[in-house]
């Protein structure tokens, strides 16, 4: 995980979007298929990405 504040929003923003948001979706993607759900292992790090996405990009221009 990313701790690093610049304090200036689309360098945080990229920082996490490179850095937090793929080890994110790694684990949920390794945790869904050791539980033996291929479907979700797919689906839910996309899920994520659709949902932060405009988060960041809204947080990375205020």
């Amino acid at each position: 995980m990313s701790f690093t504040h610049t304090g200036i929003p689309p360098i945080d923003m990229a920082s996490a979007l490179f850095t937090s948001v793929p080890t994110m979706m790694e684990e949920l993607f390794d945790n869904e298929m050791a539980a033996g759900d291929p479907v979700a292992a797919f689906g839910d790090p996309v899920a994520l990405l659709e949902g932060l996405a405009p988060l960041m990009l809204v947080g990375a221009i205020f």
